[in-house]
């Protein structure tokens, strides 16, 4: 019994091959744009004596101070009470010393001398470019902050968390800050989250919001 012998041309061998190819590699390469294609929506929110409140122009920034000096804050811009504070607008921001492995960090002000808090929190209402009030953390058994972060196909870097603290006015700088000020001497901010891309803050230290 003749057993039949099936050739292909070779231009048939060489298509087939270069199709399983382009299969293969369209397979593996397809999970991955479809990642880093998926826009990452950037917010900072808490409620703050229990109002809700969002914060716009949110970044994290790392590099200011140290290589490592992490800074992650937004910007309020709701009109409360126009006919006092025209441009009102309230601040939060939390800078810390960044470490890889560390996702608990404290909400309290560290200072480098008598002036200068090299790591801490801060919550302030201006009216423009005019200060309001500056408010800042005092201990309490409800303050927290926890930082994570997660890394993108493309390379970039994710920061997230979740934080909450109780403050006190710091500064008030007029008769018209007491006036315009909106929020009692005593402030609990609580069930706070952000999350935002990690950018360097060369890239955006003359940003403006």
């Amino acid at each position: 019994m003749k057993l039949l012998k099936i050739v292909m041309p070779k231009g048939f061998i060489l298509s087939i091959n270069i199709l399983f190819l382009i299969l293969i590699l369209s397979g593996c390469n397809a999970p991955n744009q479809a990642r880093e294609e998926e826009p990452i929506e950037a917010y900072l929110r808490a409620e703050i004596n229990g109002e809700l409140v969002e914060f716009e122009g949110v970044r994290a920034t790392i590099g200011s101070l140290t290589p490592n000096w992490l800074g992650i804050y937004g910007y309020n811009y709701n009109n409360l009470k126009p006919q006092i504070t025209p441009f009102y607008s309230r601040y939060i921001g939390f800078y810390q010393e960044y470490l890889k492995d560390k996702e608990e960090y404290d909400v309290m002000d560290i200072y480098l001398n008598q002036i200068f808090a090299f790591t801490g929190s801060r919550f302030s209402e201006k009216d423009g470019d005019v200060g309001i009030s500056r408010y800042k953390p005092i201990k309490d058994s409800m303050n927290r902050l926890i930082i994570k972060t997660d890394t993108l196909d493309s390379g970039s870097i994710i920061i997230y968390g979740t934080f909450a603290m109780r403050v006190v006015v710091e500064e008030t700088e007029s008769e018209f800050s007491k006036l315009a000020r909106q929020y009692p001497d005593t402030i609990s901010i609580t069930n706070g989250k952000f999350r935002a891309h990690l950018g360097a803050w060369e890239d955006v230290k003359n940003d403006r919001y």
